[in-house]
């Protein structure tokens, strides 16, 4: 495609799963520029009617490359490396052989990177980088087992913990031409690790506001309704929460727990013995929305996420979010007007912003207001026109 006398190839991009709803792909196919989208299985057209997942209605099959080995590797027996180095390897292929760029996510990168480089290829090199840097992940979790709140063998589903993965990971950003990220802490965790700060773009996700917008909030007499949703694992700054919980003088909370994923069993069943706990596990989407429009609080006090959607869910359903610095928190929240952000570890900040709600239940609901009106400015239309207006301008730079 030519644009304003520039040439702009197409985009080859790639990643396991349904990421983010297929938002990348859906970004260049809207402005005519997706050549592929290389990923583990998506639905046939024709099955559409009997496969109810793992496709977007706006993306055609005909767009999407994918092999039933895929299936192999990744959802039958969880053989996620590999799968990664297959898909990054055809991506980069594809992407050679039809003479555009790649676009592809992290864990899906390394491979297609090298082998780009390898054959002297022109294809040019994106990176969306998912997670912070490895290096930031793995300080901070050895930081957790110095202080003793955790053990290393607790710790096995961390995939930068494991040395091959965490080189296939660590290499990804540095080897890119541009990167795009979801958050400033991401983006910082990238320069501390050597990335030119220069070639990273912060572009915070979208969220579908007509999928978590409820009623309006009213008053509630009795306890403070706290929500939190996630995987309940260490990095979800769980214990944190719990010792917070612990220091309260007051017991006029209601902490509502819903867990998805993986799950320290251990941790929630410590939780469990809280009478002012409620535990959710497995539940619908339907079930999730009705628990956000019941609540009048969101709590994620993550010690590093990527971004964390579910706090733009959360906004967006109504609810101010207490969250930390190691999160999209600092990109979406303003301090004591739609929530609060604090450092991770600061259980001294859980206690006193919760308690905040309680003394001032009003509060919930005005914060509430105003993080619902924030939210908006967060929609799925605007990532993908700032992801493509993102590459547009940075194929004019390296031209000029």
């Amino acid at each position: 495609m030519s644009l304003n006398n520039v040439l702009v190839p197409s985009v080859v991009t790639c990643h396991a799963g349904a990421r983010d709803n297929y938002q990348l792909a859906l970004a260049f196919q809207e402005i005519s520029l997706l050549d592929t989208l290389v990923t583990d299985f998506y639905a046939p057209d024709y099955l559409r009617g009997i496969v109810k997942k793992r496709f977007h209605p706006n993306l055609s099959s005909k767009k999407v490359s994918w092999k039933c080995f895929d299936l192999i590797n990744g959802p039958i027996f969880k053989r996620y490396p590999e799968l990664g180095r297959d898909l990054s390897l055809r991506a980069a292929q594809v992407a050679i052989k039809h003479q555009s760029n790649l676009f592809v996510s992290s864990y899906t990168a390394d491979a297609a990177f090298d082998y780009v480089d390898l054959h002297g290829a022109k294809t040019k090199k994106y990176l969306f980088q998912l997670h912070p840097h490895p290096d930031t992940i793995l300080n901070i979790l050895r930081e957790e087992i110095d202080l003793g709140l955790v053990a290393a063998d607790e710790l096995s589903y961390e995939a930068e913990l494991n040395p091959v993965t965490y080189s296939t990971l660590s290499g990804e950003a540095l080897k890119a031409n541009w990167v795009c990220v979801a958050s400033t802490f991401t983006k910082k965790s990238l320069i501390a690790a050597g990335v030119d700060a220069e070639k990273i773009h912060v572009i915070p996700y979208g969220v579908d506001h007509a999928a978590f917008v409820g009623p309006v909030k009213a008053l509630r007499n009795g306890k403070l309704k706290i929500l939190f949703c996630g995987q309940f694992i260490h990095r979800k700054g769980i214990c944190y929460l719990h010792e917070a919980l612990r220091n309260f003088n007051s017991q006029h909370y209601e902490l509502r727990i819903v867990t998805r994923g993986e799950c320290d069993k251990k941790s929630l069943a410590m939780f469990s013995k809280n009478l002012n706990v409620e535990i959710y596990s497995n539940i619908s989407n339907r079930e999730l929305k009705a628990l956000m429009n019941s609540s009048d609080i969101f709590i994620l006090p993550s010690l590093y996420e990527g971004f964390g959607h579910v706090i733009l869910e959360a906004m967006s359903a109504g609810l101010p979010v207490i969250t930390t610095a190691n999160t999209a928190g600092y990109d979406l929240i303003t301090n004591d007007q739609d929530g609060f952000v604090g450092a991770i570890r600061d259980i001294d900040f859980l206690v006193e912003k919760i308690e905040f709600f309680i003394d001032r239940p009003i509060f919930a609901i005005e914060y509430g207001e105003q993080a619902a009106m924030t939210a908006r400015k967060y929609t799925w239309e605007s990532f993908r026109k700032k992801i493509t207006d993102f590459y547009i301008n940075t194929e004019k730079i390296d031209v000029e």
